[in-house]
């Protein structure tokens, strides 16, 4: 099993380097945002049409799950900033490389 997700998450480059994706997941690109500040290089993951979202730390032992059922799909930004923050504080809270209280600042930053 562990050979297996090493191959599944094994990065390919496209795009001159600018994309990095795994066989089915993302590593990154323009639709990370579910990563946030804090999750490591090594995390990965996939989002959805629909604005679910899964994105896993193997280095942190840390994932997020979101499921939701966005209606709205011209207005994307707001919800890929949702993404990222939910992340960002969820790596907070299991990280002791950064505080809490410093993500949450950068959070506030950009204006909610």
């Amino acid at each position: 099993m562990p050979r297996t997700i090493e191959q599944m998450t094994a990065p390919y480059y496209a795009r001159g380097g600018g994309v990095v994706r795994g066989l089915g997941w993302d590593i990154a690109s323009a639709y990370s945002a579910p990563r946030g500040n804090g999750f490591s290089e090594l995390s990965f993951g996939h989002t959805g049409y629909s604005g679910s979202s899964l994105w896993l730390d193997p280095n942190a032992d840390v994932f997020v799950v979101l499921l939701t059922s966005r209606l709205d799909y011209r207005h994307t930004k707001g919800f890929s900033r949702l993404r990222s923050n939910l992340s960002t504080i969820v790596a907070a809270q299991f990280s002791p490389q950064r505080p809490l209280a410093d993500l949450l600042q950068a959070v506030a930053t950009e204006r909610l």
